[in-house]
């Protein structure tokens, strides 16, 4: 492995009904994601789903726009330098769907690693990445059971609970039918 290429679902460009409208035409045209005949799926998604839905997807994308643009752009964006700086070789971050795409960010990688960002298989989003990787490309397919991944998800829930639970009410001090332990 000498670069890694992260894959996240992927974004609308903007906010705005036409860019919701574009990265909802790229996503549900996806035979992977949605599982109906061609014949009849298409029809139904430019006619009524890319009519009616950018723009009330839209109005939700900017509830939760930053200044820095999308959530999950910004966090894929942020993954990719802090995994680069970590280990030293080059990790670029594409999207799925929408920008950068797959095949854009490839260009320039030396034999690369390409890591969806789904930690389990499935059909719809890992192998729909899968597809659209070129002949060679290798690819993780899951993590989900990888032990660093799951020391890391302990690890996150542990400082969680330092940050946010009294010490009244920390795991170790719940009683086994206690409201505390219930939420576990």
């Amino acid at each position: 492995m000498k670069s890694v290429l992260l894959v996240n679902l992927g974004t609308p460009a903007a906010p705005t009904p036409q860019a919701v409208r574009s990265y909802l035409a790229e996503f549900l045209s996806d035979p992977r994601v949605v599982k109906l005949p061609r014949w009849l799926w298409l029809p139904i998604l430019h006619g009524i789903v890319l009519r009616t839905r950018p723009g009330k997807s839209a109005h939700k994308y900017q509830q939760i726009w930053t200044p820095e643009g999308s959530p999950l752009a910004v966090h894929t964006v942020r993954q990719a330098a802090l995994l680069q700086e970590k280990l030293g070789i080059p990790v670029k971050y594409a999207m799925r769907y929408g920008q950068p795409s797959m095949e854009t960010s490839l260009r320039g990688l030396p034999d690369p690693l390409v890591i969806p960002l789904y930690p389990q298989y499935s059909e719809s989003t890992t192998a729909s990445v899968a597809d659209q990787l070129p002949r060679g490309v290798r690819m993780i397919e899951d993590f989900h059971s990888h032990p660093a991944y799951i020391a890391a998800l302990a690890a996150n829930m542990q400082q969680h609970w330092r940050r946010t639970a009294s010490s009244s009410c920390s795991p170790k001090r719940a009683r086994l039918g206690s409201p505390v332990s219930e939420s576990w």
